[in-house]
């Protein structure tokens, strides 16, 4: 008998996969955990397969980020919560400390207005300094 784990996590980094299924080895073993290797812009899961949904530290990396916000609104049921946790244009040491080649960091408006618009009711943004980090968790319900 296969059953379809209730929590899953995925990334586009096998390192990052590999780290995870280290962590996590019990709860994988015991089906109640899966890792799918995907670009979050294409998630790998039914719609309204879950009840909540996080992504932390990823939005710097999506080119448009109101694509991969969309696959979290699809994926998720009515009334289901998304959280984004991410570091922003506020965060004057990040912004500097990281190659804008490679990392954006999107202002806390501009994550709160692609939530918007791609169909979460009106986000709420939770702010908090943790060890020097300024770090925001923007919380949005699909209705």
């Amino acid at each position: 008998m296969v059953r379809l784990s209730d929590s899953a996590g995925v990334d586009f980094s096998e390192v990052m996969l590999e780290r995870a299924l280290a962590r996590n080895r019990d709860a994988v073993w015991d089906t109640r955990l899966t890792f799918h290797s995907a670009d979050t812009d294409a998630l790998p899961f039914p719609d309204k397969r879950f009840g909540k949904a996080l992504s932390v530290h990823t939005v710097y990396f999506w080119p448009d980020p109101a694509t991969h916000l969309a696959e979290a609104f699809r994926v998720l049921r009515h009334g289901g919560r998304f959280v984004l946790c991410y570091r922003s244009t506020a965060d004057r040491r990040a912004v500097h400390g990281f190659p804008d080649t490679v990392y954006r960091f999107p202002s806390v408006q501009e994550v709160e207005e692609t939530l918007k618009l791609v169909g979460f009711l009106d986000p709420e943004t939770t702010t908090e300094e943790i060890t020097g980090h300024l770090t925001h968790w923007s919380i949005a319900e699909k209705p």
